[in-house]
């Protein structure tokens, strides 16, 4: 895009700066949700930094957490993608329907740090990372029904042959 820079080094520089001096009177809690939709990018209204050259759309999601949300939402939403990671990667292995779960999880979030949200991809990826989620969840409660001790970690081999000598 050469109109407006594409995404340079100084095109997402003049981004970052302009990200700064949005949250400048909230910096901990952002100015509310969905302020970049209805106030930065108002019907017939771009963003543009003080020379008024046009921002784009400020494509990484980190900007528009921070002038949203500030560092507390930008803080809580990377744990809940890295809980997620985290559980999925744990299962991976005990359920195999959910194999595709953490690298989706995983690859997701770097798109949308790095390119920020390109129509309903994060829907997406979250209406697909929730229903491997539910998948856990459903896991979980058939072996609580069942009284069958399930555990978040991954068991070592070593563990395994302990059981079967036990047995």
């Amino acid at each position: 895009n050469t109109e407006h820079g594409g995404s340079s080094l100084d095109f997402r520089e003049r981004q970052l700066l302009y990200s700064v001096a949005a949250i400048y009177n909230s910096p901990i809690f952002g100015n509310g949700n969905k302020y970049t939709s209805h106030v930065i990018f108002a019907e017939e209204t771009r963003a543009s930094d003080s020379s008024g050259r046009d921002l784009g759309g400020l494509e990484s999601i980190i900007f528009s957490l921070l002038i949203d949300r500030g560092f507390f939402g930008l803080v809580s939403y990377y744990l809940l993608l890295l809980w997620m990671c985290v559980l999925l990667f744990r299962y991976r292995e005990k359920l195999q329907q959910i194999s595709g779960g953490f690298a989706l999880m995983t690859s997701g979030t770097l798109f949308l740090t790095l390119s920020g949200t390109i129509g309903n991809s994060s829907s997406f990826i979250f209406l697909f990372t929730g229903l491997q989620l539910g998948y856990i969840a459903q896991y979980k409660q058939i072996a609580y029904d069942n009284d069958t001790e399930v555990s978040d970690e991954d068991e070592t081999e070593e563990e395994n042959d302990q059981d079967a000598e036990k047995a």
